[in-house]
Order: structure tokens, then sequence, then C-alpha cells
């Protein structure tokens, strides 16, 4: 695996379409200094675009960590993780499910398709707040994170030529 350690804080995706939710992720995100670079998808294709700076997400910087939701409109939050595993240059970013399902089918699916780990959201802010402040804890403080090394640059003196 090979890759470089990220210099800047981690960018974390939370992939969810309840704006509610959203809303007080963020707000909690923001008052203890939890998760301090956090863009928003609001389903499953806003994601993949979003991951792949696509679009109007073209020039954003990488994302390093995503928190998904299950349940989106246009492209589920499983479909989303299979493709994201499937594609060489993005595999490597973890995916947390975050989710209000408990279900083990939800959570054999999310392991299957390459889930990093699966949590179901708590019920009461106090719990998300503690939840929010464990994920920044050990994965944007404890967690080195890793890009894919790109390719060297053009060179076209390397370029053999017929003789």
């Amino acid at each position: 695996m090979t890759g470089q350690a990220i210099a800047r804080r981690p960018l974390v995706l939370l992939v969810d379409d309840n704006s509610a939710d959203v809303r007080l992720v963020h707000e909690l995100a923001s008052e203890a200094g939890r998760l301090p670079v956090l863009d928003i998808a609001a389903d499953g294709v806003e994601a993949l675009a979003r991951v792949r700076c696509e679009g109007p997400f073209a020039g954003h910087p990488p994302v390093d960590l995503i928190l998904l939701d299950l349940n989106l409109p246009r492209c589920d939050g499983i479909e989303v993780l299979a493709e994201l595993k499937h594609d060489e240059a993005f595999r490597h970013i973890p995916v947390i499910v975050l989710t209000t399902s408990s279900s083990p089918t939800d959570v054999n699916a999310a392991y299957a398709a390459g889930a990093a780990a699966f949590v179901t959201k708590p019920a009461d802010i106090d719990g998300l707040a503690d939840l929010l402040c464990a994920i920044d804890q050990f994965w944007l403080q404890q967690v080195t994170f890793r890009r894919p090394t790109p390719p060297p640059p053009f060179n076209p003196a390397d370029i053999k030529r017929p003789r």
C-alpha cells in the first residue's frame, strides 16, 4: 500500500439526506471543535461526485473520511460504499456507516461492501456528541490517513522512439 501521510487536517464528508441530522452534527462538531473540516452530501449521487471531485466539486480537496447514512435518495449507502470500494482511486478512504438501522442484514451488507465501521446513530444529543468526540479522537487524531501516490510528472524524454 503506497501512499503519503496527510499534513493538513483531514476532511470529513457527511452523507445524510436528513437536514435536521446534518444541522445537528454540524452544530455539535463546530461547538466542540470536532470534525473541523466537514463537507455535506445529501444523497448518494452527490456523495460520489464529491469524492471524485466531479462537476461542481472540481478542484475541491480530497475526502479523507466518510460518515455515510444507508437510507439515501438516488443511490443508497450500500451502493455508494460498494462503488467506492471497487474504485482503485478511492478504496483507501475509510467509510463509517452512521445510520438509524441496527438490522443485522444492514450491518452484514455494510461490512461486506467494505465499511470500516458500522455505528447506529444515538437517539439523544449527548450520545451523538459523545460519538462525534470518539470519531474525532480516534479517526482524526490517532489514525494516519493516506492518499495514493500520484504518478510522476510526464517527461517527453522518457518516450522511447523507434530507430
